[in-house]
């Protein structure tokens, strides 16, 4: 048994568990990385540079059009992709300081670097990536897997397989979730 929290992260979240992890273990008793990478590669620069621009900008017509990036073919797409969209458009920055966070966030993606520090990292791992992820691409995912002594690596494959799994593949993203938390008791401190 372990004792700590479970931990997830997805995207900009899964670096910062990966630096929580490293520098309080005792902190997380078991971590989800999902659509991760250590450092940004060429390709990956790329698209973040091209993501944050319109933020840059304040163009959040572009913004909200390059943000398509993020899903599957199959559901960009779909007839009702705008329909479906719209619930989600309240998450998307609506203020100056909301759009200038956005642009911190992507300056956070582009820095972060725990390539040469993974290894250090003892907490039980999962780490998930859909094949279809234009962000962080699976070989990215799975070079941390790699890193981390005894992650465990799951890629998704098939339509909805995006950067987006938690909207498009809920269940199996859930799925493989709770059977890294069975895996794992946790010793509850008071």
């Amino acid at each position: 048994m372990t004792t700590g929290s479970r931990q997830a992260g997805w995207s900009l979240g899964s670096a910062i568990l990966q630096e929580l992890a490293l520098a309080h273990p005792e902190q997380v008793a078991t971590a989800v990385l999902y659509a991760t990478w250590a450092r940004c590669d060429g390709f990956q620069r790329s698209v973040l540079a091209a993501l944050r621009h319109p933020y840059v900008t304040r163009d959040m017509e572009t913004a909200l059009a390059a943000a398509g990036i993020a899903f599957s073919p199959q559901l960009l797409d779909h007839p009702d992709f705008e329909k479906m969209l719209e619930p989600m458009l309240p998450a998307f920055p609506q203020t100056e300081d909301q759009m200038q966070v956005t642009v911190e966030q992507r300056d956070a993606n582009l820095a972060h670097d725990t390539r040469d520090r993974l290894g250090d990292i003892a907490t039980p791992t999962l780490v998930i990536v859909g094949e279809q992820d234009l962000l962080t691409r699976p070989w990215q995912a799975r070079a941390v897997a790699d890193a981390i002594p005894g992650a465990r690596f799951e890629l998704l494959t098939g339509p909805g397989s995006s950067h987006g799994l938690h909207i498009e593949r809920p269940e199996d993203l859930v799925g493989l979730m709770t059977g890294l938390l069975e895996e794992h008791t946790v010793l509850q401190t008071s």
